[in-house]
């Protein structure tokens, strides 16, 4: 319930355009000197989540290799940040064959069970799974409502 772009939340037809461009044009021009890291704040009810999912969903369809996961505070179980991963994991292992051979791979290592350290299971997880993937494929990971 938590991840995948929901086209029922996405921003309506010709709005919030400014700041969809902004954050497509930051990704799809990225450079060394790009900051990794994308955050969008704002007040409550402003239309973050919506959005988060119109990004998403437009750089799926320029063929990025996008996850999404957004938290949510009735879900209390999916709110742990190893959920988050193995589901953003999963998300990108099924958009791509060569992640999923990785996670693949990363899931034979049985050094990683549930009380793995957060940083070891975005390395195993991520990371290494990501070097797989073909490098003119860009990889997009997309948290929403992080407050949650």
């Amino acid at each position: 319930e938590d991840a995948g772009i929901d086209d029922n939340n996405i921003c309506l037809p010709d709005t919030r355009r400014e700041i969809i461009k902004g954050i497509t044009d930051w990704v799809k021009h990225k450079n060394d000197n790009t900051p990794r890291t994308y955050i969008l704040c704002g007040e409550a009810g402003t239309g973050k989540s919506s959005i988060a999912h119109t990004v998403g969903k437009e750089l799926q369809e320029l063929q990025f290799l996008v996850a999404f996961f957004a938290f949510n505070r009735s879900l209390l179980e999916s709110r742990t940040p190893s959920n988050a991963l193995r589901t953003v994991a999963y998300s990108l292992g099924v958009g791509d064959h060569h992640f999923a051979d990785g996670l693949l791979q990363a899931f034979e290592d049985p050094s990683l069970s549930g009380s793995t350290s957060i940083q070891r299971q975005w390395e195993k997880l991520i990371v290494g799974p990501a070097q797989r993937v073909d490098p003119a494929k860009q990889v997009v990971i997309i948290f929403d409502a992080l407050d949650e």
